[in-house]
């Protein structure tokens, strides 16, 4: 959001948006005036992400569409601003979806694209992260730590196994170095003045109910699979969540949240 440059009155479309996250947070740091639509494929976040719209009386700045990121049913020229936030490396065709963003920015029009990724290893942040990760892995083998989303994705593997899924599409799975490959596709898509960052955090969360929301809220394949499991299915892998959640607060353990997200940006050039 600091980085995208949302004017004034400005029109911002979010690329697999969820249950609105980036929207929500967006008014609250740019106040009345803004407007923003939120796309994405998954009809029960969609309707959260209404609902809460809704409550919030935020109707007349928030749109919620099910509509597929590499098939974009707007104009040409239609928004000031695009952001995604951990969705590009979902989509079967992302070199397909950037062309449609930079179709529908005005030029001018700034896009902000977030993939997760660890720090630089030698940087300070992959210094901080290593020694976070040593303490992670004492706390672990005394059964005093819980990491999101790691945890509930491996739940999900126990309770909810699905053969024929695919979770990442293949260009995630055999590319290094997100930063570097998104940072080439914008380029490719016809951004200029690209521009990349790191950011990381790292959250004690305090109450399992919190850090099953958490998890999921920001984990595709427990959000997909839990929308397709059965009630039995549902009841036994939050008992088993919540047992867990509740032996490791007992031992004054942690529930951990921690991630990394490499940030390219780039603007739609200025029409000639």
């Amino acid at each position: 959001l600091q980085m995208v440059d949302i004017p004034a009155n400005g029109a911002v479309l979010d690329v697999g948006t969820g249950t609105g996250v980036i929207p929500f947070a967006g008014l609250e740091t740019c106040g009345p005036g803004v407007r923003f639509v939120g796309i994405d494929l998954s009809e029960g976040m969609l309707a959260k992400a209404g609902q809460l719209a809704g409550d919030k009386g935020l109707r007349s700045q928030l749109e919620f569409l099910k509509m597929d990121a590499e098939n974009l049913d707007f104009e040409d020229d239609s928004f000031d601003a695009a952001i995604s936030l951990y969705a590009l490396h979902h989509f079967p065709n992302p070199s397909r979806a950037l062309s449609e963003i930079i179709r529908v920015l005005k030029p001018g029009g700034k896009a902000v694209i977030a993939v997760g990724s660890s720090p630089t290893l030698l940087s300070i942040a992959g210094v901080r992260a290593a020694f976070r990760k040593l303490g992670s892995m004492w706390r672990i083998t005394r059964g005093r730590e819980l990491s999101a989303c790691g945890f509930i994705d491996a739940l999900v593997e126990k309770h909810l196994p699905r053969d024929d899924e695919r979770s990442v599409t293949q260009w995630v799975e055999h590319r290094q170095g997100f930063s570097g490959s998104v940072k080439d596709m914008l380029g490719a898509a016809g951004f200029e003045n690209l521009a990349s960052a790191w950011k990381g955090q790292y959250s004690t969360i305090t109450s399992a109910d919190d850090f099953w929301l958490l998890q999921v809220t920001f984990s595709s394949t427990a959000r997909r699979r839990i929308q397709q499991a059965d009630e039995g299915e549902l009841s036994r892998l939050k008992d088993d969540f919540y047992r867990q959640c509740e032996t490791v607060l007992k031992k004054n353990g942690r529930l951990v949240y921690q991630t990394g997200a490499a940030i390219v940006s780039g603007r739609k050039p200025l029409a000639s």
